[in-house]
């Protein structure tokens, strides 16, 4: 669950979709989410590494166009204070299936 005043940031780094600005406040983030959702199929990405991502909590799925992301969670107080989603492909080279 995020706290209120929690932060989406993502890093395509130019090379693919993601939000140009952070996303903030707990509403926000949610209905980021859920509007995701909708235009997504219903198949959970496949997993590729649940564990430490930049030193916090976090996973890296295979999207569906074949690409992973990362996504690292900064916990405070049992809550999610801010999410990093990775999508850069160079960042991620070491995880490209």
């Amino acid at each position: 669950m995020p706290a209120e005043d929690a932060v989406l940031r993502s890093d395509g780094g130019g090379l693919l979709h993601a939000a140009l600005r952070p996303i903030l406040g707990a509403e926000r983030i949610i209905r980021h989410y859920r509007g995701r959702a909708c235009k997504r199929p219903a198949q959970p990405e496949p997993l590729l590494h649940l564990g430490q991502v930049n030193g916090m909590p976090g996973f890296v799925t295979l999207e569906p166009d074949g690409l992973p992301r990362a996504v690292a969670l900064e916990l405070r107080e049992g809550l999610v204070a801010a999410t990093y989603v990775i999508r850069n492909p160079e960042t991620l080279r070491g995880f490209a299936a």
